[in-house]
């Protein structure tokens, strides 16, 4: 998944592959001048089924107005939750100190 921030991207991978696609992204991107940072202080939490937004708009309100491929950062009691909406899942992210 991949999301435009304005002046970067977001780009979430597997798990399972993280550490070959930060190679592959860092062996390629760099020498074309781009910055490349792993980000590896946050978790991931992926919300699926009909049900999702109603589970996370407690968390993070005003999510429940997010519309397919949506991105958004919303202040929580937990922190700051990135949030991203891929068809009926919704996908959250927030710092592990403010979890």
């Amino acid at each position: 998944m991949i999301a435009h921030r304005g002046h970067h991207f977001l780009l979430v991978v597997n798990a399972a592959t993280k550490d070959a696609d930060a190679d592959h992204l860092l062996r390629t991107l760099t020498p074309a001048g781009c910055i490349v940072r792993p980000e590896t202080r946050r978790a991931l939490l992926a919300l699926q089924g009909p049900a999702a937004e109603q589970v996370l708009e407690p968390f993070a309100r005003g999510c429940d107005i997010m519309k397919f491929l949506d991105t958004g950062i919303f202040s929580s009691d937990y922190g700051e939750l990135w949030v991203s909406r891929s068809g009926y899942s919704v996908m959250a992210t927030s710092t592990p100190e403010n979890a």
